[in-house]
């Protein structure tokens, strides 16, 4: 079959992202408990955000499959229309009383709420500013405000004061409890202090890993609802299922739910997912075996990995762990070796981490057990 005339130039831009070693391949899986299947191997997954296993939790999909058994598949219709559901009320209500916010609203993943939180502060900033490594998400929904977006280097806060009275219009700064790629925490206490802007958390991979009980990075930097007036906690990554919850003030909320695109011309999220993350919630909340589990792995990891000179980028506190390789089909060839051996480690290459710093993403879960990670990292050794 001929390409139509107009669609020659997709074509240079596949070749060109193939030749750069940037092309991405979708990878059918199925998982089950710590192993990925692709293509009939099973595989240690060392690739997932499910930091405390509850995806693969009897209790959480125990209460998925009731839910479809009661309640069918899908909500049928927009949040606001008719697919709303006492279980997302129940999930709102719980979340909110955990962190010790006002209000939270569910919305069907961490893209959709970053769009609504972002396009709503923007139209009312005229500036905006964000930390550099932001997720494309909130500079998607900057975008889409029509605010001025100022970035800042990375945790450098001299620069983001320096920012902040240059533009002193800047109303919101915006930042991650935990920067996906590095595992790198936010030095939350000291932006919240600033004074000059309310601070705005994606609180992704600090969720059920960090503060109390697993409150989450801003928790665990003490601070509250008054100095983080907005956090977004996307559910597929502690919370083992999709879906993120905006906890916010009621006005700010209320004003979501009357004007965010993003969630009102959304089917709402299938209830037997918001069941499961009903009951994710109740285990987060319910006592600290599963981070423990968690925090011997990271501690396992950092000794061992030290012992063989492995130089890895992490956090003592957190479950990603980087291992910089810089050129892209180096690090996917490296990939590849590993799956041989039985183990899969994500490959992430740019645009998503900056030129010239392709890496082996390792991600930590309670799943995981000492021998898993130490045969990992013996491979590590030998490949590298």
């Amino acid at each position: 079959m001929s390409l139509l005339a107009n669609d020659a130039h997709y074509v240079d831009d596949l070749t060109a992202i193939k030749q750069n070693g940037r092309y991405r391949q979708r990878v059918f899986t199925q998982i089950h408990d710590k192993f990925i299947h692709i293509c009939q191997h099973a595989l240690i997954n060392f690739s997932g955000n499910d930091y405390l296993g509850l995806s693969q939790h009897v209790e959480v999909k125990k209460k998925a499959q009731q839910a479809i058994d009661r309640y069918g598949v899908g909500s049928t219709s927009s949040a606001i229309v008719s697919g709303s559901h006492y279980l997302i009320e129940s999930l709102e209500h719980d979340m909110a009383a955990f962190v010790d916010y006002p209000r939270a609203l569910l919305f069907n993943s961490g893209y959709h709420a970053n769009l609504a939180v972002m396009s709503l502060i923007g139209k009312n900033a005229q500036t905006v500013v964000a930390d550099k490594l932001v997720h494309a998400s909130i500079l998607d929904g900057i975008a889409l405000s029509g605010a001025k977006l100022k970035r800042y280097p990375h945790q450098n806060i001299d620069s983001l004061y320096a920012t902040l009275q240059k533009h002193p219009e800047a109303k919101y700064v915006i930042s991650e409890g935990i920067f996906s790629m590095d595992g790198d925490i936010s030095p939350l206490a000291r932006l919240g202090n600033m004074g000059l802007a309310k601070l705005i958390v994606d609180d992704a991979h600090g969720f059920g890993v960090l503060g109390q009980s697993g409150r989450g990075a801003v928790n665990h930097a003490g601070l509250t609802f008054e100095g983080v007036p907005i956090m977004i906690v996307p559910c597929g990554k502690a919370l083992g299922a999709m879906g993120a919850l905006v906890c916010a003030s009621e006005e700010f909320i209320e004003l979501l739910i009357q004007t965010a695109r993003s969630y009102i011309y959304s089917t709402a999220l299938a209830i037997p997912v918001v069941a499961a993350l009903n009951a994710s919630l109740k285990l987060v909340m319910k006592g600290d075996c599963l981070r423990d589990k968690l925090f011997e792995n990271i501690a396992f990891f950092n000794q061992y990995a030290q012992k063989l000179g492995l130089h890895v980028v992490s956090h003592d506190l957190t479950p990603i762990r980087s291992i910089i390789i810089g050129d892209n089909k180096r690090t996917q060839n490296i990939q590849s070796m590993l799956k041989d051996k039985g183990f899969y480690v994500s490959c992430i290459r740019p645009p998503t981490v900056p030129q010239d710093s392709a890496r082996l993403r390792i991600s930590l879960t309670a799943l995981h057990d000492t021998d898993d990670i130490k045969a990992l990292l013996d491979q590590l050794v030998y490949v590298l």
